[in-house]
Order: structure tokens, then sequence, then C-alpha cells
């Protein structure tokens, strides 16, 4: 991968094909997977972004500030596992930590019994 991505970057990636509700089209996600792994892998996990004015327990708001370029809400119950080695994306930025551990408590819940 040309481009070491990590948990907390913000890539475009093109998302289509999709089914149903899912997002689609170029835009942007947050990579869920940590550094080591996708290293190791060629993969990264993804959780989309939307700019969708509603609201959802599984949505993490990105603040809106001077260091955060990019805007909407971090879907964290749509995963999604791209091969990045066959897919053309663009690094945008990192996102704070506090966002980072929003969307992963998000993401934990799912897994919780």
């Amino acid at each position: 991968m040309p481009f070491s991505l990590g948990r907390g970057d913000i890539i475009k990636v093109h998302f289509s094909p999709q089914k149903g509700f899912e997002q689609s089209g170029w835009r942007p996600a947050m990579v869920l997977s940590p550094l080591a792994y996708n290293q190791l892998s060629n993969f990264v996990l993804l959780c989309p972004i939307s700019n969708t004015e509603n609201q959802w327990f599984y949505f993490v708001d990105i603040p809106n500030n001077k260091n955060v370029k990019t805007t909407g809400k971090i879907i964290t119950d749509q995963i999604k596992s791209f091969d990045l080695s066959a897919r053309r994306f663009q690094h945008v930025e990192t996102l704070p930590d506090e966002v980072i551990i929003d969307v992963l408590s998000k993401v934990t819940t799912l897994f919780e019994h």
C-alpha cells in the first residue's frame, strides 16, 4: 500500500457497487482498523461518513472546527472491508483522538451481549 493508513485516518474511496440503503459512490470514510493490521493485509476496515441530517445512536458527529475539514457523521454500524490495493483512494486527514474513542465505543456496543 503506497500510504500507511491508521485508525482515525479519513480517506475518500469509491463505495460502489452497493445494495439497499448502503452508502455508495466516491465518499469519505474513517479507517477503523489499526495500522499494524492494515500494513499486514492490504485490507482496511472503514466506517462511511454521511452528511445526513438524521440522528441515530450509531452516528458519531465529526466536530465542526478549524482543525478538521471533513464534515458529517461517521456511520459506525456500516463497517466495510476494502482491499485498497485494488481501489483508488485519497488520504484526506486524521481525526482527533476523542472522535476515534467515540467511534470505538459505538462499534464495541455492536458486539456486546
